[in-house]
């Protein structure tokens, strides 16, 4: 310090016009030292591309890829990416164009990325389970030539022509298309500061520099087997799909969602003999805390990144594995995933995020664009090979971003990180923190901008901020402000649910009647208060109810939890949820999936999908029995089961409660009619409302009751505010439809979005499949599958003799356009008023999954 401050005196004396802040203090030394750590020249082949690496290893027998029990030879792999590359180029598919992937972790995932490069394009990852705003913006904003997808992916219609991956042809070549090194490899979308996502453009010459200098550097062989276990639209999916797939390893896939499942990922790892893996540090956290995590001997090398990686869980992990290698990256999408890497050991101070890769440049500067000497904080910036094009259809924010780099000059270009950090005096870089909104929360990259563009879109809302907050140690969550303090909170965080994806949902709201200001009249954030938890309600009614108010607690961090109170309300996230799963797996002995969760947050939702048939199989059954607002009621297809329509209370106003009718067959007791079940359910139906206006909802089967139960009320003289049909059709004209019942029972799955597979199945087979498609039927048994079939099978017997009468009044409809489904009009002869349709891209079993749930919602949101 003293050297430095001698050097600005001299040059203050020198030049004594020159501002202060142009002084130069760096020395010789220092210079000569950040020269050194900068020399990362190594020479490349200018015409590689990622896509010419892949074909190294096309015709090797070796094992390329393994997911849950199947596998693939790198000969059968390339012969189906082959076959999907040509018809990908017969659509039109080539250099520059972009190509939608919404498969879900899977083998048809690796294929249809590897068909993607093949034919020329580049592949733009979309997650099946975001919002399905956010969903239709990413393939809107991408004008992806193609979409692939599967049958359980079914997204919004954004005029994307869709192929679905259901069979795959082989080719014994790929195309010949000619592929420069500067074209799109992929397109990744990160959270954009405006309130919406950006899409990054990331070149092949980018990303095989990054994959050839990982090979170098960590030498993988064909005896390693890599987990890919990162969603694709984050980049660390793009080092652990590709590299083991350009050097003749074998790729192992984690089952969809299993990246947040400690002991499941313990347990792969055991098994497979994992020797290579990737995780953030919020997710090494969990890891190191699963009691197996000490046996997973396989492992070689463990890379950590996507956040900061604090000394003591890289101290805790080499104890607990002190043979495996980890690895500290740092990178961000803008730079081809990673351009920073040390070896961590066992010691004291930051964990560094280290020195550059091959041909790239880091630079810590002032703010006037100067090279700061060591251990002076400084912004990062990046400069090299692996920088991205740029932002797709974004110029003004790609030329702020993407800058001029006056250090290299020759029109070359360097990238602002917005991250400041310092030079240790090893020469490697110590991270500190950030320079402007963007935040890692488990490893995704957050602007809090976009959070807080959202948040102040809402109704009712006329100021919004959103921090990070670390209340508990090692548990770092988004926190949003808001005003008025009389701002509906519900509705609020419902609205946030259905638009941004769940890592970007704050994990508490807090009201405020005026937000703190600083003396010049600025948002004081530090003065923001930390979040209250406010937890009550009824007390748990039985054992089941109790255990699981415990296990809420105990994640949650806190004294006690109401049986209605909603887990994400309380602060509840993806990684807190696995540890709901395994405690319930432990205390209950029931394995639970994540997605149960989302659909069932509260202990009385949750204690109800546990318990036992006869409750879970009530003619009238509420999946959400508390709200002010008329309620929804909602009719079962043909199956009988109501538990389909849990989903739609992530999407639905909370203040609205929601019925379901189930089947009386189920229980052995069946309506000889359809007129008999809808005299049946309005009689339920009134026992919750005794008068209107009503609202109804049906679907296929339902549809039908429910346009039966509507015509009764009006009969009665009661008011119909609503009924909406999904994919529903009178079918008086058909003629009979008969099933045998192992028919009847692949036709049930088939209703529910499940491929049976066969035409006709055994009800052990028939359930096998509902266990593994993780439908929260599975939680009935096979005999209420059994029973299911049989309800089925009469159902739609009742539904081809039955005709409607005439309802007065508007009828939605949602049509599902993937398949051969009727058009509206069917229903003109049995409607005085107007038919309002819809469509959403989704087969008819699959309407309600996620996304199709989410546009359906969104119609039901259009009709008060």
């Amino acid at each position: 310090i003293v050297d430095a401050f001698g050097r600005l005196l001299a040059g203050a004396v020198a030049d004594a016009d020159l501002p202060i802040d142009q002084l130069d203090i760096l020395s010789p030394a220092d210079r000569a030292q950040l020269d050194a750590v900068n020399d990362t020249a190594h020479p490349l082949d200018p015409n590689l591309t990622l896509t010419a690496l892949l074909e190294t290893a096309a015709h090797s027998e070796r094992e390329a890829l393994v997911f849950d029990g199947e596998s693939l030879a790198y000969s059968e792999l390339h012969a189906k990416a082959n076959g999907l590359a040509h018809e990908l180029v017969a659509a039109g598919v080539g250099p520059e164009s972009r190509v939608a992937v919404a498969v879900p972790r899977s083998l048809e995932l690796v294929i249809a990325l590897l068909a993607v490069l093949k034919a020329g394009g580049a592949y733009v990852p979309i997650d099946p389970d975001y919002p399905a705003d956010r969903i239709a913006f990413m393939l809107a904003d991408a004008t992806p030539t193609l979409l692939l997808t599967n049958k359980d992916s079914m997204l919004p219609d954004a005029g994307v022509p869709v192929r679905v991956l259901t069979e795959i042809p082989t080719a014994a070549a790929a195309p010949e298309i000619a592929i420069a090194p500067a074209n799109s490899a992929y397109m990744i979308y990160t959270s954009g500061s405006t309130g919406r996502p950006k899409g990054t453009m990331v070149p092949h010459q980018g990303i095989t520099n990054r994959l050839l200098w990982m090979q170098h550097e960590y030498g993988l062989t064909t005896d390693d087997r890599v987990l890919q276990k990162t969603p694709s639209g984050f980049d660390v999916s793009v080092w652990e799909f590709f590299w083991p797939l350009i050097q003749g390893a074998t790729l192992v896939m984690a089952k969809p969602d299993g990246h947040k499942d400690a002991r499941y990922l313990a347990e792969l790892i055991q098994r497979e003999q994992i020797t290579t893996l990737h995780f953030v540090p919020s997710m090494l956290r969990a890891f190191v805390a699963e009691p197996t995590a000490a046996d997973c001997a396989s492992l070689t090398r463990v890379m950590c990144s996507g956040e900061a990686l604090p000394r003591e869980l890289a101290n805790q992990f080499l104890a607990v594995l002190p043979s495996t290698g980890l690895h500290n990256l740092y990178g961000p999408t803008e730079a081809s995933v990673d351009v920073t890497y040390t070896p961590v050991v066992r010691e004291d101070g930051p964990v560094p995020i280290g020195r550059p890769v091959w041909n790239t440049g880091v630079y810590v500067l002032d703010g006037n664009l100067r090279p700061v000497p060591p251990g002076v904080p400084g912004e990062l910036y990046l400069a090299g090979v692996q920088l991205a094009r740029g932002y797709w259809g974004r110029s003004g924010l790609t030329s702020t971003r993407f800058i001029a780099d006056p250090i290299a000059g020759h029109g070359a270009r360097m990238y602002r990180t917005g991250d400041v950090v310092r030079w240790n005096a090893d020469g490697e870089l110590i991270f500190i923190g950030r320079a402007d909104f963007q935040v890692k929360i488990r490893g995704f990259r957050i602007e809090l901008e976009e959070v807080e563009n959202v948040l102040a879109r809402q109704v009712g809302v006329t100021g919004a901020a959103v921090i990070v907050r670390e209340d508990q140690s090692g548990d770092p969550r988004l926190v949003g402000y808001l005003s008025p303090a009389d701002v509906d909170l519900d509705q609020v965080r419902d609205e946030l649910r259905a638009v941004l994806p769940e890592f970007m949902v704050p994990a508490a709201l807090v009201p405020l009647d005026d937000f703190p200001l600083t003396p010049n009249g600025k948002l004081n954030r530090a003065a923001l208060p930390a979040p209250t938890i406010t937890v009550g309600g009824r007390a748990p009614a039985n054992p089941t109810e109790e255990l699981l108010a415990r296990i809420f607690a105990d994640v949650l961090g806190l004294p006690e939890v109401g049986v209605e109170d909603n887990f994400f309300s309380l602060g509840g996230h993806s990684l807190l949820i696995m540890r709901v799963v395994n405690q319930v797996r432990e205390t209950l002995s029931v394995e639970l999936s994540i997605r149960a969760l989302f659909d069932t947050p509260t202990v009385a939702q949750l204690a109800r999908s546990l318990g036992d048939a006869g409750s879970a199989l009530d003619v009238l059954l509420p999946i959400r029995a508390g709200g002010s607002k008329a309620p929804l009621f909602c009719v079962h297809p043909a199956a009988g089961v109501g538990w389909v329509y849990a989903g739609l209370l992530r999407h639905i106003d909370a203040d609205r409660p929601v019925y379901v009718f189930q089947s009386p067959g189920l229980t052995g007791d069946h309506p000889r009619s359809v007129d008999e079940t809808a005299d049946r359910y309005v009689a339920e139906l009134r026992k919750v409302q005794p008068s209107g206006p009503y609202h109804l909802l049906g679907w296929s089967f339902g549809g039908v009751v429910a346009q039966a139960i509507a015509t009764r009320l009006q009969r009665d003289g009661e008011q119909v505010a609503m009924l909406a049909l999904l994919d529903a059709y009178p079918l008086a004209d058909r003629g009979p439809i008969e099933f045998t019942p192992e028919q009847a029972l692949a036709a049930v799955l088939d209703s529910l979005g499940i491929d049976p597979g066969a035409d006709a199945l055994s009800s052990a087979d028939a359930f096998a499949r509902l266990v593994d498609a993780k439908s929260p039927v599975a939680g009935l048994g096979e005999d209420a599958l059994v029973a299911m079939a049989r309800v089925f099978a009469e159902n739609t017997r009742m539904m081809t003799r039955f005709v409607p009468d005439v309802f007065t009044g508007d009828l939605i409809h949602v049509r599902a356009t993937i398949g051969n489904s009727p058009k509206p009009g069917e229903w003109s002869s049995y409607v005085d008023g107007r038919i309002i349709g819809h469509e959403v891209a989704a087969t008819h079993g699959g309407l309600l999954g996620p996304a199709p749930l989410g546009e359906i919602a969104a119609v039901l949101k259009e009709t008060k």
